[in-house]
């Protein structure tokens, strides 16, 4: 079962999500939140996997709050929705630590394999919200993910084997796995990757 947090000012579409999410047998809603220091408090006292945000939530900003949340050790996984490739918040949001992103237009399919693909670990982000579409991010682990954002920091094998608890030569395979995955060359073009999709930081 994978258990969910609503996060939107609005009711109906509070109580559209509620009823559409209600005819999956593996989904669960456990808390509703409608401003952004209720959604702090649900996401620290309610156990859940993940946290469906609307990107414009009331009160602190996107980027911020996310990182609010995020900081807490076993904090839920955050999937922004109604996001647009104009909204300043959304790339701040997911370099601070959301792990996908879906377009207003996206149908509903799209919504449900996004919070099951990110409940197995991995990351759900529109294609129509990046600057080039391939090849795509949404593949990575999110330990991959970790790397190269760091990578696209300018951080070396060291530092980034410091922060992530991984050894130099891991560090390296994983660059390597990147590189290939995202069709980078070399390590210039990997960490021109990072920063043409904003995921640096």
């Amino acid at each position: 079962m994978i258990d969910l947090i609503i996060a939107d000012d609005r009711a109906v579409y509070r109580e559209g999500l509620l009823r559409i999410l209600a005819e999956y047998d593996d989904l669960r809603v456990v808390a509703e939140a409608t401003d952004s220091e209720e959604l702090i408090a649900k996401a620290a006292e309610v156990p859940s996997q993940i946290i469906l945000l609307d990107v414009s939530l009331p009160g602190a900003q996107l980027a911020e709050l996310v990182h609010r949340i995020r900081r807490r050790r076993g904090s839920p996984r955050i999937l922004l929705l109604n996001a647009s490739g104009g909204h300043a918040g959304v790339r701040a949001a997911i370099r601070s630590g959301a792990v996908g992103a879906l377009a207003r237009q996206e149908p509903l399919s799209a919504l449900i394999e996004a919070i099951r693909r990110i409940a197995r670990g991995g990351r759900s982000v529109s294609r129509m919200l990046t600057r080039k579409s391939s090849p795509p991010v949404e593949g990575l682990s999110e330990r991959e993910f970790q790397v190269l954002r760091l990578v696209g920091a300018g951080r070396n094998r060291r530092e980034i084997g410091e922060e992530l608890g991984l050894s130099p030569k891991t560090v390296s395979t994983y660059r390597d796995r990147l590189r290939k995955k995202l069709g980078a060359r070399n390590l210039p073009e990997l960490v021109r990757f990072a920063v043409d999709r904003g995921l640096a930081y």
